[in-house]
């Protein structure tokens, strides 16, 4: 038996801080894990550089067909944190494609949205750094 969703599922909930996702753990534990499953398969998928080799898994059993070593975990989850902000980093461009100059300055998310690309960006060489050393 291979390496079950959940195991990436705790690293990723390690490397995030979030409210919702946590309450939909505790009460809505079946949609939270569609939610990373979700985000897990969007990460292999969106990210073939950081991880160029096929995964082979199960969805009816959530399970990885073999067994991942402890850096692929790491680097899986690190994609996952990458999913789960772009839509954070994606509502404030387009918050900022549809209001003009003097409303956004004044609604001003743009310092939010810089700390989120830079976190990306950081989360992005981290991984690139971890899958260098699996070569």
């Amino acid at each position: 038996m291979g390496t079950p969703f959940e195991e990436i599922y705790s690293l990723f909930l390690s490397n995030v801080d979030s409210y919702s996702l946590f309450t939909l753990l505790e009460e809505y534990e079946e949609a939270f894990k569609e939610e990373c499953r979700n985000m897990l398969i969007q990460a292999i998928v969106a990210n073939p550089i950081a991880y160029s080799r096929t995964l082979n898994f199960d969805r009816d059993v959530d399970t990885f067909d073999n067994v991942l070593s402890d850096l692929d975990k790491v680097v899986l989850a690190k994609l996952m944190v990458v999913e789960y902000l772009n839509p954070f980093i994606l509502n404030v461009t387009s918050l900022r494609n549809h209001l003009n100059s003097k409303d956004y300055r004044t609604y001003s998310p743009q310092g939010n949205r810089d700390s989120l690309l830079k976190t990306k960006q950081s989360l992005q060489n981290e991984i690139w750094n971890l899958t260098v050393q699996q070569t």
